[in-house]
């Protein structure tokens, strides 16, 4: 029964690794866009459900006005994970300390896996604790 229950440990491990690894990769791309200011492409990773709800020139006007704060985006870097599948859908929340050139935020995306792809649910910032 240890044994059993150990497997399935490693399993579960194995699984939410490799969740975070893809829903990375989307925050990657996310992030090379803003970058570079292409917010166009930045939100072609936004879960189309949640572009239901909030339209992408909203999330536009967000990334426009968050550049305008606090200037361009230099690195980021991934501080924190939590993955959860229930009903078989599996989400992945990610923190970030993001550094741009006016200051570092914390940063929160949150992902869902539609067919194979992770797009992004949820996105929030605050100012990171010293």
């Amino acid at each position: 029964m240890k044994h059993t229950l150990s497997i399935i440990a490693v399993l579960l491990l194995m699984l939410s690794s490799c969740a975070v690894k893809n829903a990375d990769e989307t925050a990657m791309f996310f992030y090379d866009m803003v970058k570079i200011s292409d917010f166009d492409q930045a939100v072609t990773v936004i879960d189309p459900e949640s572009l239901s709800h909030t339209p992408a020139q909203v999330w536009k006007d967000g990334l426009i006005q968050k550049q305008q704060r606090m200037g361009t985006l230099l690195s980021y870097q991934r501080t924190d994970y939590y993955t959860d599948t229930i009903d078989n859908i599996t989400r992945v929340s990610i923190t970030y300390d993001v550094k741009y050139s006016e200051g570092i935020l914390k940063e929160k995306l949150q992902f869902i896996l539609r067919k194979g792809k992770y797009f992004i649910t949820f996105y929030e910032f605050k100012e990171a604790d010293n």
